[in-house]
């Protein structure tokens, strides 16, 4: 795990360094807790507009969680028999339960299916002229396409815990395409912030009649 957490910096250290222009594209990521019911949480990323072309990689590493599964756009174009997405140097959700979930597109091989956008704005596999096959070597489903803020990733961490994020780890690391012509791309700056629950108004309205319920007992008392 630690290798290819070290490859996956290096990796994109080096991609970075190649690339010819710099952008000032940056990407807000955000743990949502208890997202789908009580320690659950979702990973979303959203691009900046208007300096950069989306998402071309990502590496977030998080904290406190139990498990995790990378959610992020990958499938298998059964027109070409090609991977498409976020495909290289992709953590399985065995290596991201660890913490470190990363995915990049193919920015190496001439003549592969770059999704620019990601993280910018919504679409489809078949918008893109994609006959989606599944993720392979993954039980999710994945045949329709994806939304913004983009889904990263989704799991569970112990109730009465408080997941985070570990910025300062050289995995936490992101690039983005700086244009939507070709494979150049651009370190990102990133934010992290994690979105606490929001009670439920059930929760909140019974919390309501227990106070007035205490107020009253005191001015029978008094």
């Amino acid at each position: 795990m630690k290798l290819k957490c070290s490859l996956f910096a290096a990796t994109l250290a080096l991609v970075a360094m190649l690339a010819s222009v710099s952008n000032a594209a940056s990407i807000a990521y955000k743990l949502f807790q208890d997202a789908d019911g009580p320690g659950t949480f979702r990973l979303t990323a959203q691009a900046s507009n208007g300096d950069n072309s989306g998402l071309a990689s990502f590496g977030v590493v998080l904290t406190g969680i139990t498990t995790a599964k990378n959610m992020s756009p990958f499938t298998t174009d059964l027109n070409t028999f090609s991977q498409v997405g976020f495909n290289l140097l992709r953590s399985s959700d065995a290596a991201s339960s660890l913490g470190t979930i990363t995915g990049s597109q193919d920015t190496i091989n001439a003549g592969s299916h770059i999704l620019y956008g990601l993280g910018q704005t919504a679409g489809t596999w078949a918008g893109n002229g994609i006959l989606p096959g599944g993720p392979a070597g993954s039980t999710r489903p994945d045949t329709t396409g994806w939304g913004t803020p983009l889904l990263i990733a989704t799991g569970t961490y112990p109730i009465g815990g408080t997941p985070g994020f570990n910025t300062q780890s050289p995995d936490f690391a992101t690039n983005t395409f700086l244009n939507s012509t070709g494979t150049g791309v651009s370190a990102a700056s990133a934010t992290a912030q994690v979105i606490p629950a929001v009670p439920e108004p059930a929760t909140i309205a019974m919390a309501g009649l227990a106070l007035v319920g205490m107020v009253g007992a005191s001015r029978r008392r008094a």
